[in-house]
Formats: C-alpha cells, structure tokens, sequence
C-alpha cells in the first residue's frame, strides 16, 4: 500500500515545527513553542501530546500503512565537534516521537538535513551574496542559512505561510525581528518553515534518503 500521508518533524527543545503533506501537498503546519518550559521531561511530554493530536487527527483519514512520519536526522557531528549530551538529548526526544508512531503503527524515520533541503527546495546552502535569498534574508531578518527554505515556503505556500509562519513577537525581542505592514513587531518560525520541507521530502526523493528509526 502507498502512503499518501507524511508528517514532517524538525525537533527541537526551544520550538518544534510539525508539518503535514498529502500526495506531495502541504494541508497543515503548526509550531510546538518549548522554551517556557522548565524540563527536557516535560518538554517531550507536551510534544508527544501534542505530535498524538495531530497523528490521531490524521489517522481518521488513512490507515496506518498510508501513513509515515519523518524527523531531522540527529548531527553527531557539529564543526566536528562530538557533542554526547546534545546526542542523548535528541535521542530522547526522537523515541518519544518514534515511540507514539510505533504505538499507532505508523512507521517513523529520519532523514538528513542537507538531503531534504536540496530534493525539495534545490539547495543545502546558505544565501549567497546579492541573491534573492539574501534579499529576502535581510528584509525578515532571517538567517541567511534559513532563508532559501524559508522563501521557498513562501513562495509556494503563501497564504499557509503568512497564517501560520509570521509569528507576533510579545516583549523587547528585535534581533532576527522586522516589522510587519500593520506596524507589529513579527519574527518568522523557521522550524515550522523546515517541517513543511521535511513533511514533502518523502513524495520529492528517493525512498533510499531516509532511515528507519
């Protein structure tokens, strides 16, 4: 049986994006905001709640077989630097998610950073100088190795994206900030933008990208 429904995961502590695309489209994206929370423990806990809405919300509409769900890969190495702690950590967030999927029996895997990104918007690398991309960068005050995912979004994506990737900023925050035509200040949520690419990598590359988790 084919699946006809992905649901894309970019984890993290601070804020986890959670994408879902139906037949290689996009039909929802949502952020899980972490980084009031006190505890790694109670971190998963309110990611796991959350990530069993929306599989269960899915699961109404295909069976289990049509259905994957695929995370960001875990970096065992960053500026190659191992770092053991962040592994654990990820680890434990990944088997919460892994965990739920297994429990519903939906198959749960992973895939790399730099393979999503450039099956799906072309590209693993930051904006260049001078390019749209930076342009782009500048104006929302996006990081430049964020802005080609994100534009990407935005243009393919518009109305999802304006709903639901332009976030309000509450308190004194103005680094990575721009303000918005109503004149509020407004970040953009690029770990929602990642999820939707991660959640169509599954209908744009080779089944061969992604390891079982």
């Amino acid at each position: 049986m084919s699946v006809k429904v992905c649901i894309g995961i970019d984890q993290s502590y601070k804020r986890t994006g959670m994408s879902v695309s139906k037949d290689g489209k996009l039909v929802s994206c949502q952020s899980v905001n972490l980084y009031k929370l006190n505890s790694k423990p109670e971190k998963r806990h309110v990611l796991m709640a959350r990530f069993d809405e929306t599989l269960e919300s899915v699961l109404k509409h295909c069976s289990p077989e049509e259905c994957v769900v695929v995370l960001e890969r875990v970096r065992t190495f960053s500026q190659q630097f191992l770092s053991v702690p962040y592994i654990k950590s990820m680890g434990a967030m990944n088997a919460v998610v892994a965990d739920e999927a297994w429990y519903h029996g939906v198959q749960c895997y992973n895939v790399d950073t730099r393979a999503w990104k450039h099956g799906v918007i072309g590209t693993s690398k930051p904006a260049k100088p001078g390019s749209t991309d930076m342009k782009f960068a500048k104006h929302f005050q996006v990081d430049e190795k964020k802005a080609p995912t994100v534009r990407w979004v935005y243009n393919n994506y518009k109305t999802m994206f304006k709903e639901s990737a332009v976030v309000q900023v509450i308190g004194s925050k103005k680094k990575g900030t721009f303000i918005a035509k109503d004149g509020t200040r407004c970040e953009i949520d690029d770990d929602l933008c990642d999820s939707v690419c991660i959640s169509l990598s599954w209908f744009k590359m080779d089944n061969s990208k992604f390891q079982l988790e």
